[in-house]
């Protein structure tokens, strides 16, 4: 007995100690598991903010796009109809093209496509003589404005996706 009394203070030591060393294991596990929740909760709120900024400029660069490419189309269609007044209408043709051109992002398939349609557009256009049939400019004003569509549609879905 006097055995256990005389180890009884280094019992007590040793379950003291035992018990600061779990106490710091939780403290270390409740940390970590914080610091989890503070960034699952950071990248929430990023996600949130992208959401909230990316989508209005995206949407106000399609609704830009979509009014250049129907500036493109309707001023075409014009010339087409009522050929005169040549250089101010090509310089307006060319400058939408190039305010069109400069939207896109070369990299993408259907971007590319728009461009190049309307480009083919512009060129028969600005090339047109008086004997040129109406199915010359039909095919590629129709081509022009079905690739604004894909493009349009597309940016859209992803406005759409990112909401």
């Amino acid at each position: 007995m006097q055995d256990l009394l005389a180890a009884s203070p280094f019992i007590a030591l040793i379950i003291s100690l035992l018990a600061l060393l779990v106490t710091i294991d939780i403290a270390k596990r409740q940390a970590t598991a914080a610091a989890i929740l503070a960034q699952k909760n950071l990248d929430a709120a990023s996600a949130v903010a992208r959401r909230q900024i990316i989508s209005p400029i995206r949407q106000k660069w399609i609704d830009e796009l979509r009014s250049n490419v129907v500036e493109l189309l309707t001023g075409s269609q014009t010339y087409w109809i009522y050929p005169k007044d040549q250089e101010t209408v090509h310089r307006n043709l060319l400058l939408m093209l190039r305010k069109i051109e400069l939207m896109l992002n070369p990299l993408e398939a259907d971007h590319r496509a728009l461009l190049g349609e309307s480009s083919r557009l512009i060129d028969v256009v600005l090339r047109r003589k008086d004997n040129t049939a109406l199915s010359d400019f039909l095919g590629p004003l129709e081509r022009a404005t079905s690739a604004a569509q894909t493009v349009l549609k597309r940016e859209w879905e992803r406005v759409k996706k990112e909401e």
